[in-house]
């Protein structure tokens, strides 16, 4: 099943504001294996990665700024009934998105921003944080394994393409393009201290 899901999307090779089919899969199993039934997405980008989710997960909420991409996204999964589309940014305001069993945090790629993204889901009471790019960008990876220093967080799953994967792209102003993984391309984390 989720074989055929997959056909249907580009792979991050192809286009930078998606996760990779790697990272789709692993991301299904640790699901399935978990029961996941409910899942905040920070950052839908083109919605990808929410088309993907909702085959398999009973709730979605996905958070957009852009809402030509909110629009672009909702078209994506327009036959799906389970999904709340946001449109409004996920910073300078609490989240008032309720609970979700797991958050997926693939929005700026900064630091200050990902701990925000960190707090917050932890405020909302989330068990699990999935996240993209941990090995692409290291101001990610830093904060996260700051929480994990402090018992906050800790790494249950690598998904995505493993450490020394080389990400290159044809388009020269890619920010992927070119990088090597200086870690897993993905981690999902238990929350320890919740708020």
């Amino acid at each position: 099943m989720i074989e055929e899901i997959l056909q249907q999307l580009p792979d991050k090779w192809d286009n930078k504001t998606t996760t990779s089919k790697k990272w789709k899969t692993d991301l299904y199993h640790f699901c399935i294996d978990n029961n996941i039934k409910s899942a905040l997405e920070i950052g839908t980008s083109l919605g990808h990665t929410t088309y993907f989710i909702a085959h398999f997960i009973d709730k979605v909420t996905t958070v957009e700024v852009d809402q030509h991409r909110v629009n672009q996204a909702s078209r994506l999964s327009e036959k799906h009934n389970n999904i709340n589309f946001v449109c409004q940014s996920a910073y300078g305001t609490e989240w008032g998105f309720g609970y979700h069993d797991m958050t997926i945090i693939d929005c700026i790629h900064e630091y200050k921003y990902v701990k925000m993204d960190i707090e917050n889901a932890i405020k909302l009471g989330t068990k699990y944080i999935a996240f993209d790019d941990y090995g692409l960008f290291p101001e990610i990876k830093q904060a996260i394994d700051e929480y994990v220093e402090r018992g906050e967080l800790e790494i249950l799953s690598r998904i995505g393409y493993e450490k020394g994967t080389h990400f290159h792209m044809s388009k020269s102003t890619n920010t992927t393009s070119d990088k090597i993984l200086a870690d897993s391309e993905g981690v999902i984390c238990k929350v320890l201290n919740t708020y």
